[in-house]
């Protein structure tokens, strides 16, 4: 069994810039501040014209870093306590003294560790997270899987009849007597409805021969079917909420509350919640 990482102060930023990534890559970065290494990271951005000190942390433009007292860290993770009998309120720092990670969240992160739900914003979404959700939906819902089904072989249909009119219209092309077939194209004043006539792939080409055309014309159809289909799924994508995604469905919320709960793993660490829009970060094995 591997060695556990121990934590120190120098890991604050690498976990840091985890953290944000991991939670940028699933749109649950908006409205959190992290607070380590005596530094604070957080979004949303100070308004313009405010006398903040920082600045944006490098790679990122939506990432605000400026140095955190310990007076200032007191203050944020601060939580209202009712005083027993009293009916009066203090507020108290529930946080690790250690301060090795403090984090304050709300929207999607709150509702995904405080209430198990996953809900992002869609176009806060990474490319990566975007297919996982699509995968899903097509697995839980078969009225969706049914009409993109019909979609797909109208797009297959349609783009092997376009494929074979253009084969019938072209036949005046010579190799012998054009260097390309892009300059055919240019001069009988044809666009290949495949590439287009602006497209880099299309002025690249050179054919040898009319089956090598062919060939390549059968994997452009290939290229325009599964183009058209990703469209497609990102328009169902976008039917499904017009801003805001909502999925219940336990297998990805659980995915993504892993791979959240992971990255403290890694270094060594676990977290324990101070309110339920606060966390605090221990050492794995303290209390």
């Amino acid at each position: 069994m591997a060695d556990r990482h121990y934590f120190i102060h120098e890991d604050a930023p690498a976990l840091v810039r985890d953290m944000i990534d991991y939670c940028k890559k699933w749109g649950l970065w908006r409205d959190n501040c992290i607070c380590a290494g005596g530094k604070l990271y957080c979004h949303p951005l100070p308004e313009p014209g405010s006398d903040r000190s920082g600045g944006l942390l490098a790679g990122y433009d939506d990432v605000w870093e400026e140095d955190f007292p310990d007076s200032k860290r007191e203050r944020l993770f601060s939580v209202p306590i009712c005083i027993s009998g009293t009916g009066r309120y203090e507020f108290r720092c529930f946080c690790n003294q250690e301060q090795l990670l403090d984090m304050a969240f709300e929207g999607p992160l709150y509702d995904l560790l405080y209430l198990h739900k996953y809900r992002a914003a869609l176009t806060d979404l990474s490319s990566e997270a975007r297919a996982e959700i699509c995968r899903l939906l097509l697995e839980k819902d078969s009225a969706i899987r049914c009409e993109i089904d019909l979609i797909h072989w109208d797009i297959k249909e349609e783009a092997m009849s376009d494929a074979r009119d253009f084969m019938e219209r072209r036949e005046g092309w010579d190799p012998a007597e054009f260097d390309s077939y892009e300059e055919y194209l240019e001069l009988a004043g044809f666009e290949d409805p495949f590439y287009g006539a602006d497209n880099s792939l299309a002025r690249q080409q050179e054919f040898a021969s009319r089956d090598e055309m062919t060939e390549t014309l059968e994997r452009s159809v290939l290229l325009r079917e599964d183009t058209l289909y990703q469209v497609f799924l990102q328009k169902k994508l976008d039917d499904y909420a017009d801003d805001l995604i909502i999925t219940d469905y336990g297998e990805l919320e659980e995915r993504i509350y892993r791979g959240f709960t992971d990255i403290f793993d890694r270094y060594g660490l676990r977290y324990d919640f101070c309110s339920s829009t606060m966390l605090t970060a221990y050492r794995l094995g303290e209390e």
